[in-house]
């Protein structure tokens, strides 16, 4: 729906600008805010908690003493949630689990401090227009749809691919498509480079659940607390850079800050990679290790699980 929401948002926003102008555009985004905010307080609800099931000793505690321990614990409860998630873990998963919050730091840094400057660049080195950009936009909108509710799946479901297998093909084409869009000069070239972009929407949503089969179930809302800490605090930071390297090399090399994010990409991919081989190097010491303390209890099953975790 996000992607659904972008391509005809966009489409939107260049037929009102066109016909209508800039403060139409920016009156009819502001409404739309405010309507999606009326919608979430006053037509969802929050699920009812069971304070029964719990005790309470809070009421022993004056005002100030209750909104002193609120304060405190809000600012334990990031400490304890990086503390949980970085404990030692007896299968090793710790070290998978630093580099996959490396390699959606450094995806996440790319993308954010790129956003903004997409516009300015392909009007600079395509000469396009707001309605060039806006059909451009939709139809890498609905590439991207195809390839998180059809490719992925298929990939997932159909030939049992490994996540790190998708994050590597997701990866290898995003930067196939990042060059292509650098060095291309007719906006034709733009949409064959959306093509081979199109998995980059999945590298997120699938690095997540590399995540989340690394930790206990109990730690998975610790663990996507810190990549939202994460995230908030790379906005801060990649845009002003980004905007600095653009506007340090836009009048002579306009393309510059996607050679920075093809650099990056690579850097994650290299991660993604060495995950991919040591997981699963991780994986076929595990199964035999099992095989051989359930050798002569059920060959039948570890043999099915080995067939089933070792796959690509």
């Amino acid at each position: 729906f996000f992607l659904l929401g972008l391509a005809v948002g966009l489409q939107m926003s260049g037929i009102i600008k066109n016909n209508f102008g800039w403060v139409a555009l920016y009156a009819t985004s502001s409404a739309v805010l405010i309507i999606n905010i009326c919608y979430v307080v006053w037509k969802i609800k929050e699920g009812k908690v069971l304070k029964e099931e719990l005790p309470d000793h809070k009421d022993e505690l004056s005002n100030n003493e209750k909104s002193k321990e609120k304060f405190t614990s809000l600012l334990k409860a990031p400490i304890f949630g990086f503390k949980n998630v970085w404990r030692k873990r007896p299968d090793g998963s710790r070290v998978w689990i630093f580099v996959f919050l490396m390699t959606m730091t450094i995806q996440k840094f790319a993308e954010i401090g790129s956003q903004g400057l997409l516009f300015m660049f392909l009007k600079r080195q395509y000469n396009a227009e707001i309605g060039d950009v806006t059909n451009i936009a939709m139809v890498f909108g609905l590439t991207m749809i195809i390839s998180q509710l059809v490719v992925v799946p298929l990939l997932s479901g159909k030939f049992k691919f490994r996540d790190t297998s998708i994050l590597t093909i997701a990866m290898s084409t995003s930067i196939i498509g990042c060059i292509i869009l650098a060095l291309g000069d007719n906006l034709n070239i733009v949409l064959i480079g959306g093509i081979f972009g199109s998995l980059y929407i999945s590298i997120n949503s699938t690095a997540r659940s590399c995540l989340s089969k690394l930790v206990d179930p109990a730690d998975i809302g610790s663990l996507f607390g810190i990549c939202g800490i994460i995230f908030v605090a790379l906005s801060v930071v990649s845009r002003p850079f980004y905007s600095f390297v653009y506007k340090a090399t836009v009048q002579i090399f306009p393309a510059a800050f996607l050679y920075l994010t093809l650099g990056l990409l690579v850097v994650v991919l290299v991660l993604i990679i060495t995950a991919h081989f040591g997981m699963k190097q991780a994986d076929v010491n595990n199964v035999n290790r099992l095989a051989e303390n359930e050798a002569h209890q059920e060959p039948v099953e570890v043999n099915k699980v080995m067939s089933e975790r070792l796959l690509y």
